[in-house]
């Protein structure tokens, strides 16, 4: 009996159902090998860790406590160099204050310099000048008593033989014809202040201008005020030139030659003179005599009284013609 005939679709899907099948199998299999790769690679090895002891923990306590004390210290050390530095700058901003108003302090009282201030600056150039006329009326003077001791040998004995430069209260007296009178040296100089500051304003026109005031106590004040630079250094400090007055040179000049006591009146206990020294101290006072040559006897007279009475005092020899004056470069009296 013939076999019978199957349909030829039946055996193409069965085989087809077979392959599918088969293949996915194989692709599964591939699959998981792929990711059991991975995974080895992927797989990072965990070191177990170490055991640590308590002495250990303890040691890593205490370092840590340490670095967190440092920390502190440290920040607080930050803290305190940062309040120092705000405290510098603060002292700086005062001390550059400060130097500022001193510069204007300064630059205000040199602006407001007057011919009182200037008149010692040139008060001793004019000393200067009047201690070598004084040193020739010196030395006239010594001639003169070599010429009395020649005649009459007398022994005196005086306080203070060396000579010493004044310094304290001073009190001026001329000798001129035999006569004593007082020189009103302080009040002059006082008005002689007021004075040149009135007319200081003269200088910012003119180079040097002379006045004259008095009469005190019968004799009036002659002087020359000039213009000057300012010294370099205060220049310098002050950033630009500048000028400044200063007293010359200045005169007393009597007005009559007949001023004062004769001498022996002088020498009476009521007299002027000796109620010109009634209230001063003598230890502590300079009587300067301002000597003419033919008044160098009633110097020497009048010079012992005034030891005895204990008083200083300092020979200022003129020679005839030669008015009492100074300068701010002359010198101070020398006293005996």
């Amino acid at each position: 009996m013939p076999r019978p005939h199957m349909p030829q679709t039946e055996s193409i899907g069965s085989d087809s159902f077979t392959d599918v099948v088969t293949n996915i199998v194989g692709i599964l299999i591939i699959l998981v090998l792929v990711v059991g790769i991975r995974a080895e690679r992927a797989a990072v090895p965990v070191a177990a860790a170490p055991d640590v002891t308590q002495e250990e923990l303890a040691a890593l306590r205490q370092e840590h406590d340490g670095l967190q004390r440092d920390d502190h210290r440290l920040s607080e050390e930050i803290e305190l160099a940062r309040q120092l530095a705000a405290a510098a700058r603060a002292a700086r901003d005062t001390l550059q204050l400060e130097l500022a108003q001193r510069q204007a302090q300064l630059e205000e009282g040199l602006s407001r310099l007057d011919a009182a201030e200037k008149e010692q600056f040139e008060l001793r150039r004019q000393l200067s000048i009047a201690e070598g006329k004084l040193a020739r009326a010196q030395a006239d003077l010594r001639q003169l008593e070599d010429r009395q001791r020649q005649q009459t040998v007398r022994v005196v004995n005086y306080p203070t033989p060396l000579s010493q430069t004044v310094f304290g209260k001073e009190i001026h007296f001329q000798l001129r014809r035999g006569r004593v009178a007082y020189v009103p040296m302080d009040e002059l100089v006082a008005a002689f202040k007021a004075h040149a500051l009135k007319h200081a304003h003269r200088l910012q026109t003119e180079p040097e201008f002379t006045e004259t005031l008095g009469p005190l106590e019968g004799f009036r004040m002659r002087y020359t005020m000039e213009r000057i630079a300012l010294p370099a250094d205060v220049q310098m400090a002050l950033g630009h030139a500048g000028m400044v007055g200063r007293l010359r040179e200045f005169i007393l000049l009597p007005i009559s030659a007949e001023l004062g006591e004769p001498l022996a009146e002088a020498r009476a206990p009521q007299s002027a003179f000796r109620n010109r020294l009634a209230g001063l101290v003598p230890r502590k006072t300079t009587v300067t005599l301002w000597t003419y040559p033919d008044s160098f006897a009633a110097f020497r007279t009048l010079r012992e009284d005034l030891y005895l009475a204990g008083f200083t005092v300092a020979g200022r020899p003129l020679p005839e013609g030669q008015p009492i004056g100074g300068s701010p470069d002359g010198s101070k009296s020398a006293a005996q």
